[in-house]
């Protein structure tokens, strides 16, 4: 779902008029129609910020990678102790396939609720890479300091 949620995302930003070039009667029948779909044109404060959502969904999408290769996968840094810690991590990441098709929508809906979406998707990536973070013995190993970065690369503003 984020890949899909991050695509929709994209496409939509890509579709969007810039100029507002529609005449008022064209722009009032195409509301009717859209409905309920976002109203008015979009503008360049709201196109950033539908930008960084994309970004921060391709990084949730690297992040996912990253745990169930590292983490769930196999190796030198899977989780194989803490089954409360691996049950934890299941459920952080089907909220966060939610909250992100909650994003793509709410760009659709309303521009103000893109912003809220996307802090609370942010949240949950966050403590994603946080329940992620240290090793099955509750010590930090080689993947540490990338699920570290990440949380930062998350936390960062646009």
């Amino acid at each position: 779902m984020v890949g899909d949620a991050m695509k929709e995302l994209k496409k939509w930003v890509e579709e969007e008029d810039l100029d507002g070039s529609d005449s008022e009667e064209e722009e009032d029948e195409q509301d009717f129609w859209d409905r309920p779909t976002r109203k008015g044109r979009l503008d360049v404060e709201t196109k950033k910020c539908a930008e960084d959502a994309v970004k921060k969904l391709k990084l949730i999408m690297i992040l996912f990678g990253a745990v169930r290769k590292r983490r769930l996968g196999g190796g030198e840094g899977v989780l194989k102790e803490n089954r409360r810690r691996v049950d934890k991590i299941a459920c952080v990441g089907k909220e966060i396939s939610g909250l992100a098709d909650e994003l793509g929508m709410a760009f659709y809906e309303d521009e103000e609720l893109g912003d809220t979406a996307k802090e609370n998707l942010i949240k949950k990536a966050v403590e994603l890479a946080e329940l992620c973070t240290l090793n099955d013995k509750g010590e930090k190993d080689n993947y540490s300091a990338w699920f570290d970065n990440c949380k930062a690369a998350l936390q960062k503003p646009a």
